[in-house]
């Protein structure tokens, strides 16, 4: 079974965090949807970063 979390943080930046449990994104993947989030978040200033989570995220 899987899981996910997701915590917005609101301050004068809008910090918004989505984490699962899963195995990553497979190679060759047409990530359509996730290229249109960094557009947008590029497009209002900020940025999406996509990867991985470090052992330090993870606890």
């Amino acid at each position: 079974m899987s899981g996910s979390t997701v915590e917005l943080t609101v301050t004068d930046d809008l910090v918004i965090v989505v984490e699962d449990d899963g195995c990553g994104l497979p190679d060759g993947l047409t990530s359509s949807g996730l290229t249109n989030l960094t557009h947008r978040a590029e497009t209002a200033s900020g940025h999406c970063e996509l990867g991985p989570a470090t052992v330090a995220q993870k606890g």
